[in-house]
């Protein structure tokens, strides 16, 4: 291993630490406030705050598109750019999210209120609370599109502790107004909808003076480079356009439940949606650790050195997933009895299918950001828009048919598989000396033999122990199924030198902790 892998494999060890100590805390704090706040709004109104948020996320998830697009134009800068160069992309992002606002605000206003108002499925007696919630929560997402430039620079340059701190602080308020919706007076539904306003307000405060203070590429010049800000506003424009796709279809998919059935099967997506966010944390957080560095080696040329990179990311990634997804699916029943008592129907089945989409996702979203580290993205957004769009269309099919509401998750997973088919191909397009059927063998292949080596045993463990009370057998075979998943991916997912850097890191990390309790 080369001194510039060793010091990237380092960096990436480092970060993922710090983005685990975060995972964490935002996990115990995620769950812990979704019991609370299902307990106090009660399900009704809880699936009513889902639904309505829903048609806010189909406006303004493009936020994403926008953050992805600012950190590989601003990634790109601190490659290859100079202090000028970096100063005036961070403008052209300044007052390219500053549009989307002003976008977003005339559409939401309009388009999306009059889709709020004639097609959602909301009770009578609760349509002004819900309208609340609507415009509330259209200023929360236009706040948080502002702050994505900043947040972008924090991760481009890879200080991912300070990233940490400020999810932390962020879960952390929101934890506090739960606890105060609990002695406020009034419509608690509102209540929770104008304080999730002052979180985010105090969020971009962090996230501004910290970026002014410590980065000197935040600071706004004047525009001199036309063709820099027609490149940036093509990408984001392509970037929107996908991710767009993407949420009208999984947004839309939500809406018509809504529609077919109830706001009690939206409630069982939004307990769902809480369990499978909290687990594709673990995923989410060690991905943001390799993307700058997968963005930078394709940008450098560096391609023997990205095409280690982006399989072992997508393995890991897979790995991840299956240490929770295994477990997950033996105790959930047990674990939402214990974790929230009574839970709306088909909960379960929402959980275990979208935690297997989450599982082909997590290995194809290397993939995506290699391909996205390129400036023409056009066929590959036009593709899995294609594809977002069948997975609307077929949904809508299966429940016109009379399927049952967690058939729209199967349909994802299909068009999942796919869409990773399609990165496959036009990665190998790219980069000429990737091995489309090396990372399926080693990645499909690998973690289907990891599953058949634990599912089978632990499910025979827990039928052993169902008389057992709850909680014991709880506690008992969710340990049991997490560590010998864990074992069965330290033996046969990792490579030698991957468990040797593993252990490596582990005894550092032991090392310097005495140190500092010595201390």
């Amino acid at each position: 291993m080369n001194s510039q892998s060793s010091s990237n494999n380092s960096r990436i060890a480092k970060n993922t630490i710090y983005l685990y100590i975060r995972m964490l805390v935002l996990m115990l704090v995620s769950l812990y406030t979704t019991r609370v706040l299902l307990k106090v709004l009660g399900i009704d109104d809880y699936g009513i705050f889902n639904v309505v948020g829903g048609v806010i996320v189909m406006i303004t998830f493009i936020n994403q598109g926008l953050a992805g697009a600012a950190r590989r134009y601003i990634m790109a800068e601190i490659t290859i750019g100079d202090l000028r160069s970096q100063r005036a992309m961070f403008t052209n992002v300044m007052l390219a999210h500053l549009i989307m606002c002003l976008c977003i605000l005339l559409l939401g206003e309009s388009i999306g209120l009059w889709f709020f108002s004639n097609y959602l499925n909301i009770p009578e007696n609760r349509y002004t609370a819900a309208l609340w919630v609507y415009h509330l929560s259209l200023i929360t997402s236009i706040a948080n599109i502002m702050i994505s430039p900043y947040s972008a620079v924090i991760v481009s340059e890879e200080k991912m502790s300070i990233y940490a701190y400020f999810s932390i602080i962020d879960a952390i308020l929101k934890l506090l107004i739960v606890w105060l919706l609990m002695i406020v007076g009034g419509d608690k539904l509102i209540w929770y909808s104008l304080f999730l306003v002052g979180v985010v307000f105090v969020d971009y405060m962090m996230y501004y003076y910290y970026c002014r203070s410590e980065f000197l590429i935040c600071r706004i010049v004047k525009l001199d480079n036309i063709k820099q800000i027609k490149s940036l506003f093509v990408y984001m424009g392509w970037t929107v356009f996908g991710l767009g796709a993407n949420v009208t279809s999984r947004q839309g998919v939500t809406m018509l439940v809504n529609i077919y059935f109830n706001v009690a099967v939206n409630a069982a997506i939004g307990i769902s949606n809480t369990i499978i966010g909290a687990a594709s944390q673990f995923v989410n957080n060690f991905q943001m650790a390799f993307a700058p560095q997968l963005t930078k080696q394709y940008l450098a040329g560096n391609y023997k050195e990205l095409n280690s990179l982006v399989s072992r990311a997508s393995r890991l990634s897979s790995y991840l997933v299956l240490i929770m997804l295994i477990p997950i699916s033996i105790v959930l029943s047990d674990l939402l009895n214990i974790w929230l008592g009574v839970y709306p129907k088909y909960t379960e089945e929402f959980c275990l299918l979208t935690l297997v989409c989450i599982y082909f996702d997590a290995m194809s979203n290397p993939l995506t950001t290699v391909i996205t580290a390129d400036e023409n993205i056009r066929l590959y957004q036009l593709l899995i828009a294609c594809i977002y769009l069948m997975t609307f269309i077929i949904s809508w099919c299966v429940l016109i048919l009379g399927a049952l509401p967690f058939f729209v998750v199967i349909v994802r997973i299909l068009l999942s598989i796919i869409g990773m088919a399609v990165r496959l191909v036009l990665i190998k397009n790219k980069v000429y000396s990737f091995s489309a059927y090396r990372w399926v063998r080693s990645i499909l292949g690998r973690g289907l033999i990891i599953a058949l080596l634990c599912l089978p045993l632990l499910k025979t463990i827990q039928i052993g122990l169902y008389d057992y009370n709850v909680w014991i057998r709880f506690l008992m075979v969710g340990f049991v199924s997490f560590i010998w998943t864990s074992f069965v991916v330290w033996l046969i997912g990792l490579t030698a030198i991957e468990r040797l850097f593993m252990k490596e890191k582990v005894i550092y990390l032991y090392k310097r902790l005495i140190i500092h309790g010595s201390r």
